[in-house]
């Protein structure tokens, strides 16, 4: 079981990504890693992959509005809060075929080797591509400040506490939605340390077993851990205080 911490954590290894196991799946299969179109909008609006988180989606729409390029998002995090595993595990009916695929997940990697990866995409294959620290604000001074367009991507409305989230963004002046190749990150699985299912007091128990069993079967070598990650008091005031 992954130690159970908030997100005070402040350690700056390893990088987790969250998902569900349905996308997880995917990921392992194709070795890949799909980034998102931040102009999309919404869960269930028909796009394989929606974006609908509120702290982004004006940034996201007024750096669209002002340059012109779209921007494709992969969100990655140091910290753990229920935050993480209750938002960016959302059900993604493209990829949740059978029952445990809506079960919530997140990929643990290897953040100085995946820096590396991102650092050699874009030094040796020219990708305009870019991995920062998030900069979280109070939604006033979000309101209020002008941001660089350069910044728009990596800033945020005030998160559930001292979140430590990093980003990357792949930049492009057309649309790529016709071609995933060029939009995703391949060769993703060496740098995964483990893999960490979610469960708590409303999962199903033997979809939760079906996951378990499913990538025990198909990926021995994998590293598996469960997390029972809870609501506690200082992640409900953090909350309180971001809504303002």
């Amino acid at each position: 079981m992954e130690t159970q911490m908030t997100n005070n954590n402040k350690d700056a290894s390893p990088l987790r990504h969250y998902t569900n196991v349905g996308c997880l799946k995917s990921i392992l299969e194709q070795d890949a890693l799909c980034l998102s179109d931040g102009r999309n909008k919404g869960r269930g609006s028909g796009t394989e992959h929606p974006w609908d988180d509120q702290n982004d989606v004006e940034v996201i729409k007024l750096y669209y509005q002002k340059t012109g390029k779209t921007p494709y998002i992969g969100c990655f995090t140091h910290s753990i809060s229920l935050h993480h595993w209750e938002y960016y595990g959302k059900h993604n009916s493209i990829f949740c075929k059978a029952p445990e695929d809506d079960i919530k997940c997140c990929i643990v990697l290897d953040y100085p080797q995946f820096q590396n990866y991102i650092m050699g995409l874009k030094n040796n294959y020219e990708w305009d591509i870019q991995m920062k620290s998030v900069t979280y604000m109070s939604a006033t001074r979000l309101r209020k400040e002008s941001i660089k367009d350069e910044n728009l991507l990596f800033t945020k409305k005030y998160g559930f506490g001292v979140d430590k989230e990093e980003r990357v963004v792949l930049y492009s002046s057309k649309d790529l939605n016709t071609n995933d190749f060029h939009r995703s990150l391949r060769g993703i699985t060496k740098f995964i340390k483990k893999i960490v299912i979610y469960k708590n007091g409303s999962t199903d128990t033997k979809a939760f077993e079906n996951a378990q069993m499913f990538f025990r079967n198909k990926y021995p070598k994998l590293i598996m851990d469960t997390s029972a990650l809870t609501k506690s008091e200082t992640w409900l005031a953090n909350l309180k205080k971001a809504n303002k």
